[in-house]
């Protein structure tokens, strides 16, 4: 076994103990509301979708004079922190007590259950937020994203059965899963607290997007919307057009899951259906 097999290995390892050590926190925290007192916790989260807009969210909510928002993004408590003390996560909140707070972290979307329930015993008047993408489109950026941008490389050292192996990956089912990770958070939050949101909108009508986010999280929508980034593009990818050969496959994975969410949601998910 190479050394880098090793590494990997032992990382992997490390991961897991790290999980378990938080699920074990987690229940022991569900049993007893006394972990809560003088904590200070969100007012809303911002839950996904991953590569959907929510940089661009973050962004904005920052400017407004009535929301808290930790200057990190991604927090990443309840997946990779969870292991640490409930404090840690609550210190990010500092000196944001008289404000509505909040934080976004996309990969609570494709959170299981049990989290989801942990969360709600610590903010159960929480109110989430949910940008939608064509899962299509999702796709295709997170995979350049992970398999190109984050490693160095170009478009072009990436081989096809690389990025069809990604596609189909659990990571990236998962988080193109709509309904599913919609219907997880809706089994223990109730459905007037979730605000979903279209990825068009950030282009098509950013005020009127960030008008409808205010209020639902509770802040005044009078604001000076000439200090909002409204048109800034936020961590922009590398430009990369979803080939036609990738596309067919694409569509393949998630036509019945698109034709499910518009059904359900209307609005631009309509126009993500395949012809």
């Amino acid at each position: 076994m190479s050394n880098g097999d090793t590494s990997a290995i032992t990382a992997q390892v490390r991961k897991l103990g790290r999980r378990a050590v938080g699920y074990v926190r987690a229940q022991a925290h569900s049993c007893s509301i006394a972990y809560r007192s003088g904590l200070t916790f969100p007012n809303f989260l911002g839950i996904g979708a991953q590569k959907a807009g929510t940089s661009w969210l973050h962004t904005n909510l920052r400017h407004h004079p009535q929301i808290f928002m930790p200057k990190t993004k991604e927090l990443h408590y309840f997946d990779w922190h969870l292991h640490k003390s409930l404090t840690t996560y609550a210190r990010e909140f500092a000196g944001g007590e008289t404000l509505r707070r909040g934080e976004i972290t996309p990969y609570s979307s494709a959170m299981p259950r049990w989290c989801i329930r942990y969360i709600h015993r610590l903010m159960p008047e929480a109110k989430l937020i949910l940008l939608l993408r064509n899962p299509i489109d999702r796709a295709w950026s997170q995979a350049v994203m992970n398999l190109v941008r984050r490693r160095g490389r170009d478009l072009a050292e990436i081989t096809d059965e690389k990025f069809v192996d990604y596609f189909r990956h659990s990571r990236s089912l998962t988080r193109g899963d709509y309904l599913g990770m919609i219907d997880r958070w809706l089994s223990v939050f109730p459905e007037e607290r979730l605000f979903i949101g279209f990825f068009e909108d950030i282009k098509k009508r950013p005020q009127e997007l960030l008008t409808a986010v205010f209020k639902h999280v509770g802040v005044s929508v009078d604001v000076d919307w000439e200090s909002f980034p409204l048109h800034k593009v936020i961590h922009a990818g590398v430009p990369a057009a979803l080939p036609p050969r990738f596309r067919v496959i694409l569509e393949e994975i998630y036509a019945d899951d698109i034709d499910r969410i518009a059904e359900r949601y209307g609005g631009w998910a309509e126009t993500w259906r395949i012809k």
